[in-house]
């Protein structure tokens, strides 16, 4: 294991995660419905660098879930209340859908 958050001695209270960062290669987690603040740990851990939009949980995420991040990569998450989640994703889910308009 390379690092880990949160430090090792540092209590967890629930729900917080605990994130690690082992050798090889850092795939990026999907964090869909990941509070902010868990957000900037994965960014912390692996010194990404990362831009919000929006306030609440991630309903969207730049980086593909699954592929790998290198250090100084950018990461983009929209967050939105939980209450306008399911909403903002079944907008997603229409527009990919229908596709483009010609």
């Amino acid at each position: 294991m390379r690092s880990q958050i949160p430090k090792e001695g540092e209590h967890v209270v629930a729900p917080d995660r605990i994130l690690l960062q082992t050798d090889g290669q850092a795939i990026m987690p999907d964090v869909t419905g990941w509070s902010l603040r868990d957000v900037m740990k994965l960014a912390d851990l692996l010194q990404l660098k990362p831009s919000f939009i929006g306030s609440g949980y991630v309903f969207r995420q730049n980086i593909s879930p699954g592929a790998v991040v290198k250090q100084h990569d950018y990461i983009i998450v929209e967050l939105a209340k939980p209450s306008h989640i399911d909403e903002k994703q079944q907008t997603d889910t229409e527009q990919q859908v229908d596709g483009p308009v010609d």
